[in-house]
């Protein structure tokens, strides 16, 4: 079974519910591995890619400089 989930801040959600007749755990690796390998391939035929989480982080320059100054004059 396949619904759409939740819309999330960036994202669309999309639960994927399945079974695998396998009972060891590589082999559940496996077939884990192959469905997501073919849901990629399937967003890719159709011209659409899969965004990722990503993150700025900005870092002062001069933010060691207080610290050494506040360090210094004690």
């Amino acid at each position: 079974m396949v619904y759409l989930d939740a819309l999330g801040d960036s994202s669309i959600d999309i639960l994927i519910y399945c079974f695998s007749r396998t009972v060891d755990w590589e082999g559940w690796l496996q077939v884990t591995q192959d469905l997501i390998s073919r849901c990629c391939a399937i967003v890719e035929a159709k011209g659409l890619s899969i965004a990722f989480p990503s993150r700025t982080l900005y870092l002062r320059q001069d933010a060691g400089q207080a610290e050494d100054a506040v360090a210094s004059s004690h």
